[in-house]
């Protein structure tokens, strides 16, 4: 009798990072602050205030290398290991794993230039400014739609 019952329940795999059902919803709460960050950012441009400009960037930097540092150590190490047995998948999982990388690398150097003391807030600021949000929202979209969907049992 106590089979049948357990025979019922969906059975996982075992994985050594475990499973955590509010990880999804943190990383969207997460994306969610990235976002107004950005917005309070392009706000602070727009009225030529220097010193909020900075503060933006500092604080999304901050919200970013957060971010970024749950999604290296629990995410993408969770995934890999669940799904080390499918290679379309995995090979998917690896994609998005490597192309984030790419990003990182392109918004801490953004981000550690224009939050240091001496920064200039020029048209070309401007110009690396938007490219950096397009960059987010087309990573961001992507994530959500597809990669977090490997994730969510």
């Amino acid at each position: 009798m106590i089979q049948n019952f357990l025979s019922k329940f969906k059975k996982t795999k075992k994985t050594t990072i475990p499973y955590n059902s509010k990880l999804i919803q943190k990383f969207e709460k997460d994306h969610k602050k990235v976002i107004q960050l950005t917005q309070e950012t392009t706000k602070a441009i727009e009225d030529q205030n220097r010193q909020k400009i900075q503060n933006s960037l500092q604080n999304l930097k901050m919200a970013l290398l957060g971010h970024f540092m749950e999604e290296d150590t629990v995410l993408y190490q969770y995934l890999k290991e669940y799904y080390k047995d499918n290679e379309s998948v995995y090979a998917l999982i690896l994609e998005f794993h490597n192309s984030i990388k790419e990003i990182q690398n392109a918004l801490l150097e953004f981000l550690n230039k224009y939050t240091k003391q001496d920064a200039r807030y020029d048209a070309i600021f401007e110009k690396e400014f938007n490219n950096i949000v397009n960059a987010l929202a087309t990573r961001v979209e992507s994530e959500e739609s597809n990669l977090y969907t490997l994730y969510i049992k």
